[in-house]
């Protein structure tokens, strides 16, 4: 099978979960707003953003390591060490992570930073591990390319979820936080008991590996998955505290309720935008991997080049409808009392599309394994976002954070397109120096 229709089928199964999952969470935004008033639904906000946000960031370096090395494990025929290095390095990250956790916990206590009560921080904490073990699974099923699998995990996530929210806040009654905080937490629970069901069924010892305490070579290969994918959590860190660090902003220099609008608006936008960039994103590190490591990397980066060109496309074109559409976009997207943040529309779209353009030209990087390079230029660029949004949101409120989010995502193309320019023309530049023997001696 060709790069192309590899590519073609790999996406087409991944677009159908993440519209699924898309669908799924715009009608969980209006379950929300509906049932939740502005500060609450901030109060949720925060915990949905701690959690997924932190877990990804947590899991990031495993995850993106299981997607670009697991064509160098099968090709080599040593998918057993792959599977033993995936256990040795999701104690690590699960054990750094609860350790992080621990300490956001005391720094939360002491500045309150979010503020939820004992049963509302136990939940949220559940969530977390459950998230992070659900993450591992999840970028294991891609490395390996089992995209309807993928499908039915992702996508079967967030079904339940809004199953569950819409009846947890319909009908149990209560608090309205906690009970959302608990849904969020066993829709995780529930979904890692099927994967462990189906792991069973198909006779596979990835479960049963999870006994191992340490394998010397598998910690070895753990290692070169650190020193690859770190980066990648400082990158993912500087994306979390600009998604988060906004609303925080916007919070203590505004109010709780301009917060919540402004998460009302961001949440669904930059899915929807997204979905197209996140899809190609998903699908072609393990392709371009696999071509790498057989020596066809020129083909590899050719295709590269138009999967960049086409989402650019796609991703724009989706945004401008999202923008004409602005008002019948609000009414049907949430509740009455967040109508008045429809001109967050336009900028928020715009920062969507702009960050969309970004990471996909970021797998350049990653496929080349300049991943310190690649986080570095996204670090500089949530700094000059959030800059903007301390010097902007006193006076404009919600709309000042999404125009900090445009700068951001602005400079983001700029810095990342820029690098990988660079890195690619160096290296092409270094090679043909070489064949034609002008290389140093």
């Amino acid at each position: 099978m060709s790069i192309v229709r590899a590519f073609a089928a790999d996406f087409s199964v991944y677009a159908a979960s993440r519209i699924i999952a898309a669908t799924a969470w715009v009608a969980t935004v209006w379950v929300l707003t509906s049932n939740l008033a502005p500060s609450q639904y901030a109060q949720f906000w925060q915990v949905f953003t701690l959690v997924t946000g932190t877990a990804s960031l947590a899991t990031s370096w495993l995850v993106t390591a299981q997607r670009r090395f697991y064509a160098r494990f099968e090709k080599n025929n040593e998918l057993h060490s792959y599977v033993e290095t995936s256990v040795v390095s999701a104690k690590i990250c699960l054990g750094l992570s609860l350790v992080v956790f621990v300490i956001f916990l005391g720094a939360n206590w002491a500045y309150d930073l979010v503020v939820l009560d004992f049963t509302q921080w136990m939940g949220t904490a559940i969530a977390f591990v459950l998230c992070i073990i659900f993450l591992i699974y999840c970028g294991h099923l891609i490395a390996a390319r089992k995209p309807r699998q993928y499908l039915l995990f992702s996508a079967g996530q967030s079904i339940l979820l809004l199953a569950a929210l819409y009846t947890a806040l319909n009908f149990a009654g209560g608090n309205g936080v906690t009970w959302s905080v608990v849904v969020f937490a066993a829709s995780y629970g529930i979904f890692l008991l099927v994967a462990g069901w189906h792991e069973h069924v198909a006779g596979t010892d990835l479960w049963s590996r999870v006994v191992l305490l340490w394998n010397e070579r598998a910690l070895g290969y753990s290692t070169e998955y650190l020193r690859f994918g770190l980066p990648l959590v400082l990158m993912n860190l500087a994306f979390l505290l600009s998604n988060l660090g906004t609303q925080i902003i916007v919070q203590n220099l505004h109010s709780a309720s301009a917060a919540g609008i402004y998460a009302a608006y961001y949440a669904p936008i930059e899915r929807i935008v997204g979905f197209v960039t996140a899809i190609a994103a998903t699908a072609l590190i393990p392709l371009l991997a696999n071509h790498w490591e057989q020596g066809h990397q020129r083909q590899a980066l050719r295709f590269l080049g138009l999967v960049i060109l086409a989402t650019t496309t796609a991703t724009g074109a989706i945004a401008a409808i999202i923008v004409i559409a602005g008002d019948a976009f609000a009414s049907n997207m949430v509740g009455t009392e967040y109508l008045s943040g429809v001109e967050l529309i336009a900028p928020t779209a715009v920062s969507c599309f702009l960050f969309g353009i970004a990471s996909i030209i970021a797998d350049v990087l990653i496929i080349k394994r300049r991943t310190l390079l690649l986080a570095l230029m996204f670090v500089v660029a949530v700094v000059i976002g959030l800059t903007t949004a301390v010097v902007i949101v006193p006076e404009q409120a919600a709309l000042g954070g999404a125009y900090a989010r445009v700068v951001s995502s602005l400079a983001s193309v700029v810095l990342v397109g820029g690098a990988a320019v660079f890195v690619v023309w160096r290296d092409f530049s270094v090679n043909r120096r070489g064949r034609m023997g002008l290389g140093k001696s």
